[in-house]
């Protein structure tokens, strides 16, 4: 039997000599390699005497402009409000017409002082925080519009008291290199979303590596004052060039709608806060504790042996060595896993899985949230997040120190952990959400006739796909298969594949591929979109 034949007599207009690579000094290659930084590459195709294309944007050259600027030199002075709007007021009269909406100036943070730079100038202005307030106040009243550039503003203006009023959008270079997959993950530098976006090389030193100081670090603080406020005036001409990329991709909606003004909207989350009570979590930690005590004492009973039950090792040993359970192959550390999937397949095995399973669960829950939330509460009875826009390949904002977005919701414990966030005296809290957000703009955006049917008529989305791929009326869906039905239409919308289904739904991956399947049989519209 064959599984599938090579045909080795498909007519072709070229030679296997034409394919042979013969080396290539081109410059869009060389370009491409200097846009992701690839040195090593450039070095090894003997490229490294080539320089990058110039960059070109409204028949104005800014490599040269860049280079122009940086050559006078950079310098910094202290600046009133009046100095700083005319400079900012006379650079929008001189902009031709093409550039009446693109970023011209940017703003950056040294010290709690704001750094204003203004395209193809070598002065950079730093003027008080105080007085920032009135300089957007007056830039408003003269109706200039474009908004001012910014290096991950909602990060580094936290050194300010209080927010920019007046300011309601920022022009911020790190999500505008994030939503045009410039850059991906956290921590980008500078230095690498200026070359990926310009794709030129940094013409700048760095003071710093990564953020991280040195016992030894000679640099003066006027060479950091002069490296941020080169950094701020580079910020502009990223912007200038992500303008015309946003543009040429009409991604307007996307950026200067929602991405923009949205990192304003997270600062102003950030500085409040969310009120956290005390007391319901110090007394969800004295639950939790004696609850880990009568599990504690349940385990050693039913194992014959008093160990510590956190440590991997010693639970190993008690599992594996002494009770004789199956295991796998030894880890990296020498002993054998006792993950929660390895638990899961014991649970038949011994009555000690049970509660070590749950042991391990209430524990996790006591430290992370009960008393890890405790840890964070502030002065004024509030926990602080930090919601990061420029991190996820979904496009989701992550939240971190403390992460607030993955407290459990569907466990008794998870409702308790829920319940310590509650509004100050005389507020109250309201929860709010999209309604399928997701399915609803593939529906709209793949005109899929059965899925936008099923909306408008105002049923439930997953009961209606577990009817259509169980092959079953609406009545007889059963909760499983609802619930499989949404695991379907949320991996379709997020490119799964049927092992990642298969393991979703834990069934074999026949079943999760004939689920799919049926599921572009129905829907047939959208996986011509997602396809196409």
């Amino acid at each position: 039997m064959k599984l599938c034949t090579i045909d080795r007599k498909v007519p072709l207009d070229v030679a296997v000599s034409d394919m042979l690579y013969s080396g290539s000094t081109s410059q869009e290659l060389f370009d491409l390699l200097n846009k992701l930084a690839l040195k090593a590459v450039i070095k090894k195709l003997g490229m490294t005497s080539m320089k990058p294309t110039n960059v070109v944007i409204n028949n104005i050259d800014l490599s040269e402009e860049i280079a122009g600027v940086l050559n006078k030199k950079i310098s910094v002075t202290e600046s009133d409000v009046n100095t700083v709007f005319d400079a900012i007021s006379l650079a929008f009269k001189k902009l031709s017409d093409d550039e009446k909406q693109a970023p011209f100036y940017g703003i950056g943070f040294y010290n709690c002082s704001v750094l204003v730079a203004i395209r193809n100038s070598n002065l950079v202005y730093r003027i008080a925080f105080e007085k920032i307030d009135e300089l957007f106040e007056r830039i408003i009243e003269a109706e200039i519009r474009n908004l001012p550039a910014s290096l991950s503003y909602k990060t580094n203006s936290k050194c300010l008291s209080k927010p920019i009023s007046g300011l309601n959008s920022i022009f911020d270079v790190e999500i505008g290199a994030y939503v045009l997959n410039k850059v991906a993950g956290a921590n980008v530098s500078f230095q690498t979303i200026y070359e990926r976006t310009m794709g030129l090389n940094f013409p700048i030193e760095t003071t710093d590596t990564a953020g991280q100081m040195s016992l030894f670090d000679t640099v003066s603080e006027d060479d950091k004052l002069i490296s941020s406020a080169s950094e701020v005036l580079l910020s502009v001409y990223v912007a200038i060039r992500q303008y015309s990329e946003i543009i040429s991709k009409k991604l307007e909606t996307l950026l200067f709608s929602i991405e923009f003004p949205l990192i304003l909207t997270l600062d102003n989350i950030e500085r409040n806060g969310m009120y956290v009570s005390r007391e319901e979590l110090n007394s969800l930690h004295k639950d939790f504790s004696s609850r880990l005590k009568l599990l504690e004492e349940e385990i050693y009973e039913k194992t014959g042996e008093t160990f510590l039950i956190s440590s991997p090792k010693q639970l190993s040993a008690v599992l594996f060595d002494k009770l004789g359970l199956k295991h796998g192959k030894k880890g990296k550390t020498g002993v054998y896993s006792t993950s929660i999937e390895v638990l899961n397949s014991l649970i038949d095995e011994h009555p000690c899985i049970r509660p070590i399973i749950e042991y391990r669960s209430l524990s996790k829950l006591d430290s992370t949230y009960a008393m890890g939330l405790a840890d964070k509460i502030e002065e004024d009875g509030r926990i602080r997040t930090t919601f990061t826009q420029a991190l996820t390949n979904t496009g989701r904002l992550s939240s971190t120190e403390p992460n607030l977005q993955n407290i459990p919701v569907r466990t008794t414990e998870g409702e308790k952990i829920r319940n310590a966030f509650v509004a100050p005296e005389g507020r109250v809290l309201v929860d709010a959400d999209y309604s399928q957000i997701e399915l609803r703009l593939l529906a709209s955006m793949s005109g899929d006739e059965a899925m936008i049917s099923a909306f408008n008529d105002g049923v439930d989305i997953h009961r209606r796909t577990a009817s259509r791929i169980f092959g079953v009326s609406e009545d007889d869906v059963t909760s499983k298969m609802r619930s499989a039905a949404k695991t379907v239409n949320f991996s379709i919308v997020y490119g799964g594949s049927e092992f990642g289904l298969s393991t979703d739904l834990d069934i074999s991956f026949r079943e999760a591929s004939n689920l799919i399947k049926e599921y572009g049989a129905q829907f047939p519209s959208i996986n011509r979109f997602l396809d196409g």
